[in-house]
């Protein structure tokens, strides 16, 4: 009888204490977020295992309500087909798998014809989407920016230019209303998104100098595994605004010249386990004045570093750039998976010279069209809250180690001294 009771008291004594640990574990993000820690986790969990979206209501709860901006390019062969759309949207394609923009490259895509591209805007975590159904608001938007775009035949040769670590490569299309598509990428040196506010700036840099429309594309492509965001005030975003500034004026002036575009595109021969998206591998060549410049689209989460030159030293063209689309749906498990670290570089580059080749030999003259239009009231994580809840969860851990062993040792010793006292 009286182990009996021991046995009643002992398991009192540890659900006391375990409720005492969850509670406790509890206050940091119900205080600041209002979102129970469990809840989270479990949430979390649920994704991982089932493809569960509970994680968005939770998300949902700490959102901020934002105004984007969408820049569309369109290309149209000569009898008025879709030839190919690449899409710019200044959201982040995350936070993980399925939730929110998670997998918002691939969304956007299945919605238009033709080839589509949805390269990396200018955009950190602070802008994932609290929920996927807040794609269809990025998607109208690009809708609108199709039907008010005016086309041309005219376009310049592209040009790169470079400051320090970063290098930007530029072309501007049209004769009289000139429209810019700037790509930056700071390889071989590791980096990883760009704030917002510095590609506006670098767009509005360059709308000053006689551009109409301006976009800025993070080629997202070198990281070491640790690599820093791009943030307001840095040297980096100092040489980004500079160089997409002379970019801009150096464009400006340069002769124009009938465009012709070729396209193609694989669908994804890796895994996502292997670091590789829905959308697969995707190349448009550009050639004005017997120029060819190609841009590779990888649906993937950035690259090993040393990759992107050597795939742009195997392509026959004047000028390339390697892009990755920054999916996070390659993300679940594991945040670092990265293009190249789960795949046979030799394999992958000669994939991508095949892509590249057949994007040259679909080259036809075509029209292109440039509009930028605006996403109202979407829901974002908001400015800094991922980094508040990736810390917070952090100081979670790191509290609950201290905390569950002291429960445990009083709760053992509560139990030795009730032990003596009943025996």
């Amino acid at each position: 009888m009286e182990y009996f009771i021991f046995l009643i008291i002992g398991c009192a004594i540890f659900v006391f204490a375990s409720d005492i640990f969850f509670r406790h574990t509890n206050i940091p993000m119900k205080k600041l977020f209002g979102v129970n820690t469990l809840t989270f986790i479990k949430s979390y969990l649920s994704h991982v295992k089932d493809g569960s979206n509970d994680m968005e209501e939770l998300f949902k709860n700490i959102g901020e309500y934002v105004t984007v901006p969408i820049t569309v390019l369109n290309f149209k062969d000569m009898n008025g087909k879709n030839k190919a759309t690449i899409i710019i949207p200044a959201i982040h394609p995350g936070p993980i798998g399925e939730i929110g923009s998670g997998n918002l490259p691939d969304k956007i895509a299945e919605k238009f014809d033709g080839i589509v591209f949805v390269p990396h805007g200018t955009t950190t975590h602070d802008f994932n989407l609290t929920a996927a159904s807040e794609i269809d608001k990025i998607i109208f938007a690009a809708t609108v920016a199709l039907d008010q775009m005016e086309y041309t035949t005219y376009a310049t040769k592209s040009i790169r230019l470079k400051i320090n670590n970063t290098s930007v490569i530029g072309q501007r299309f049209g004769k009289f209303e000139r429209s810019i598509m700037m790509t930056v990428t700071h390889s071989p040196m590791p980096a990883d998104d760009i704030d917002f506010s510095i590609g506006v700036l670098a767009s509005a840099n360059a709308c000053n100098n006689g551009m109409q429309n301006a976009v800025l594309i993070d080629a997202h492509n070198c990281t070491d595994g640790s690599p820093k965001i791009i943030t307001p005030g840095s040297k980096v975003a100092y040489d980004i605004i500079e160089i997409t500034t002379l970019l801009a004026k150096s464009l400006f002036d340069i002769k124009e010249d009938e465009i012709k575009i070729g396209v193609a595109a694989l669908p994804p021969m890796y895994s996502r386990h292997e670091g590789m998206g829905p959308l697969g591998i995707r190349a448009i060549v550009m050639e004005v004045s017997n120029q060819k410049t190609a841009f590779v689209l990888i649906d993937g989460n950035n690259m090993i570093m040393g990759l992107r030159e050597k795939i742009i030293d195997k392509l026959l063209v004047n000028e390339a750039e390697i892009m990755t689309t920054d999916t996070h749906v390659v993300n679940v498990k594991n945040s670092k998976n990265y293009i190249g670290m789960r795949i046979d570089s030799d394999e992958l580059i000669s994939i991508i010279q095949s892509v590249v080749n057949d994007a040259i030999n679909d080259l036809e003259p075509t029209e292109v069209g440039v509009a930028t239009t605006f996403a109202k009231d979407v829901s974002i994580f908001g400015s800094y809250k991922t980094s508040e809840i990736t810390s917070t969860l952090g100081t979670i851990l790191s509290m609950s180690r201290m905390l569950i062993l002291l429960i445990i040792m009083l709760s053992i010793t509560l139990l030795v001294i009730m032990f003596d006292w009943i025996v």
